[in-house]
């Protein structure tokens, strides 16, 4: 599946989607992973808490950011690609990070952190069918629950 496959374009996501090329999901789950372990570490170090605006999220915080929200956002996949009906997902971005405790962690442990939690994402990815990915709504008898 491709992103010019997605139709319609869901509303919010969109901004994020259209910010990726148009190729396989797999393959820009792939890159991504590619991408991770090729991070420059040491700068990222060097950043440090150095933050482009005061009372701004730092590095790690972004990355742990990150990590939590791909885990949020595969719980409401799992849930939805399963005809769950309750697979909203909400929360509060600042609350997340703020309790993280993403600063008293080494960079490295939240690195490798992000990349487990990448490599189940994946996983749960290639585990469905073309009609799990192109499922735009709850099918069959869970429509009649809301």
């Amino acid at each position: 599946m491709k992103k010019s496959d997605i139709s319609p374009m869901p509303q919010y996501f969109d901004k994020y989607i259209n910010l990726v090329k148009d190729i396989e999901l797999l393959d820009a789950f792939e890159s991504s992973l590619e991408d991770l372990y090729t991070l420059d570490t040491c700068l990222l170090e060097k950043i440090g808490n150095k933050t482009y605006l005061k009372d701004k999220w730092e590095i790690k915080e972004i990355i742990q950011h990150i990590t939590d929200i791909e885990r949020l956002l595969t719980s409401g996949v799992l849930r939805f690609s399963r005809n769950e009906p309750n697979f909203i997902i909400s929360f509060d971005e600042n609350r997340l990070t703020k309790n993280s405790k993403a600063k008293n962690k080494k960079l490295a442990y939240i690195l490798e952190e992000l990349i487990s939690v990448r490599r189940s994402t994946i996983c749960l990815y290639q585990s469905f069918d073309e009609e799990d990915l192109q499922k735009k709504e709850l099918i069959g008898d869970m429509k009649s629950l809301y």
